[in-house]
């Protein structure tokens, strides 16, 4: 990965789900730079693995899940 430098941070007040939009459209610019991904690909991508994520969580809210 390319080495990035923090200018600013910038405080709001935004509701969670615009800061999830802020996060998920970050995430897919970071993956289309870094794996040379087109925006479709790139999506696909992350709403596999936000799939992914989401099924572990429910299994885990259910005891299906070891965590050792």
């Amino acid at each position: 990965m390319k080495d990035l430098k923090v200018t600013s941070i910038t405080y709001t007040n935004e509701s969670p789900k615009e800061s999830l939009i802020w996060f998920h459209q970050l995430l897919t610019k970071l993956i289309i730079d870094e794996l040379k991904l087109d925006p479709f690909h790139a999506g696909s991508f992350i709403m596999s693995a936000h799939q992914f994520l989401k099924l572990i969580e429910n299994m885990e809210d259910k005891g299906e899940v070891n965590n050792d």
